[in-house]
């Protein structure tokens, strides 16, 4: 009796070897193995890349994009997707530093920039429910430049600086070895 190898059954009911499903899973995990690679490399290439300083600088910075690409997935994940979001944090940020120069106190300015996104969030999730838009991409691509223009309209496109020290504190200082930003 023959044996024939071993496949298994692929999309469509089309017989897959392993070699071609070996083929798809690093193709599918390519940019994964890349950035283990360049990490690997770098670590070996120079004394400052894999330190405790350096692995806290950047999750610094990658906070704000991580709370970000979560919302992002859970829009993902339903089908949708938005495209305004950077315009949604720039105008909301806009409307705190609005809120600062006019005297309000730092933490109604954040509970107000958090509201402001909430609310600028709600426009596009209204857009699609009520007005029946065919796509998210259409109604979000729209805010997104919208929510810009806005934002230029109220800096005059310049950048705002002088923030009180709480707010400073808020993005940019450590309690110990962790950035205050990666606790809120």
């Amino acid at each position: 009796m023959i044996q024939q190898p071993l496949k298994s059954e692929g999309l469509g009911g089309l017989a897959v070897s392993p070699a071609q499903r070996a083929k798809e899973t690093l193709g599918k995990a390519g940019p994964l193995v890349a950035l283990i690679l360049i990490g690997v490399f770098l670590s070996f290439r120079t004394d400052a890349f894999l330190t405790a300083d350096n692995l806290l600088n950047v999750v610094r910075q990658a906070a704000c994009n991580g709370f970000i690409a979560i919302g992002m997935m859970l829009a993902i994940l339903t089908g949708g997707i938005d495209l305004s979001v950077g315009s949604t944090m720039a105008l909301s940020m806009v409307i705190m530093a609005k809120c600062m120069e006019a005297g309000v106190p730092p933490v109604l300015c954040i509970l107000v920039c958090l509201l402001s996104g909430a609310a600028l969030g709600l426009v596009n999730g209204l857009l699609l429910t009520k007005m029946k838009l065919p796509h998210p991409f259409i109604s979000t691509l729209g805010t997104q430049n919208i929510y810009r223009g806005i934002c230029l309209l109220l800096t005059m496109g310049t950048p705002i600086s002088g923030m009180p020290g709480a707010i400073k504190w808020a993005g940019a200082a450590y309690i110990g070895p962790i950035p205050s930003a990666r606790l809120f």
